[in-house]
């Protein structure tokens, strides 16, 4: 169970569900909204992994602060638990590596910047997605600053 405070969702401590059951419970100490929200799992297989936005457009008005790769809401879009994003340019020069832990729940946001941390041009990258099972995943993403 979650609670919403100070303009956040938190989860409760104090809860669980009943087995067998349609039932969750919690324990609270004032009125205020709560609801139960899915963790997502990340899954073992590394799918058609989700990149958006596609293209970033960080000064355009459209509120694109990164990239995002993996979905948290489709888990046959997610990242697994463990994973390596390799991004390129489209000549085939290093951009940046970024690891994925289990901590990211199936997602991982990359800020359009090189491993110098300098943010990089507009153009099309290359990313390579893979993972200790030797699985791999393929894309192209555009840059318009």
């Amino acid at each position: 169970m979650w609670v919403f405070e100070n303009n956040e969702w938190k989860i409760i401590a104090d809860s669980g569900k009943v087995a067998g059951r349609n039932v969750v419970w919690c324990n609270i100490e004032h009125l205020t909204s709560f609801m139960p929200i899915g963790i997502l799992v990340a899954p073992a297989n590394l799918g058609n992994v989700m990149v958006y936005p596609n293209p970033y457009k960080p000064n355009s008005g459209l509120g694109h602060e990164y990239i995002t790769f993996g979905s948290k809401r489709d888990i046959t879009r997610a990242l697994t638990s463990y994973a390596t994003i390799k991004i390129y340019t489209i000549s085939g020069d290093l951009v940046r590596t970024l690891e994925v832990t289990p901590e990211d729940n199936g997602q991982k946001v990359w800020y359009a910047d090189n491993d110098a941390r300098n943010k990089v041009a507009s153009g099309v990258y290359i990313y390579l997605i893979t993972n200790p099972q030797g699985e791999k995943c393929i894309g192209k993403l555009a840059i318009i600053r």
